[in-house]
Formats: structure tokens, C-alpha cells, sequence
């Protein structure tokens, strides 16, 4: 799961890597209720917009591959974390 540190709280996306596909897949398997909220299909809010258009254009793209930006997310996240501990660090010592 990714775990993400906000100001008063943890927020935990344990889906973040599984794919609609994936969640289709077990729902149809294990018969589980499935809605979809139907303003997800507008791309009225940036998120849905990033889903329905940005993120299948990149995947029809054969350079790019949206499992390499979370690669490249899970390393920024790293580097970011790496650059907050050395900064603290330094001002501690």
C-alpha cells in the first residue's frame, strides 16, 4: 500500500497499483456489487480528466508506460524523503 503523510493524519491508497482491469477482473470473479459514479466519466474535475484522457494517451504511446510513472513517482517520493532527512540533518548538527 502507499502510505502518504499529511498534516494531522496518515492517508493510505493500497490501490494505487492495480489496474481498473484488475478490480474488474475480481469483481466479476467473486461477484462482487460494482457501481461507477457517473460524474467519473466527466472531465470536469482534473483528477477524471487525468484518467479518461491524459492517461490513455500516454499508454497508446509504445515510449510510455503509466507503471513507469509510478516508478518514477515511488523515486521522486524517495529522493524527496532522502533530501528532508539530509536538510534536518544539517540544521540539527
Amino acid at each position: 500500500s502507499y502510505l502518504t503523510s499529511r498534516s494531522a493524519y496518515m492517508l493510505c491508497k493500497p490501490l494505487l497499483k492495480t489496474t481498473k482491469a484488475d478490480i474488474r477482473n475480481y469483481q466479476q470473479n467473486y461477484e462482487v456489487p460494482y457501481y461507477e459514479d457517473e460524474t467519473n466519466a466527466e472531465n470536469h474535475y482534473v483528477r477524471n480528466d487525468i484518467r479518461n484522457r491524459i492517461l490513455p494517451a500516454i499508454d497508446s504511446n509504445r515510449h510510455l508506460s503509466t507503471k513507469q510513472l509510478l516508478k518514477l513517482k515511488d523515486w521522486h517520493d524517495m529522493q524527496l524523503q532522502a533530501l528532508h532527512d539530509n536538510a534536518l540533518h544539517f540544521i540539527e548538527t
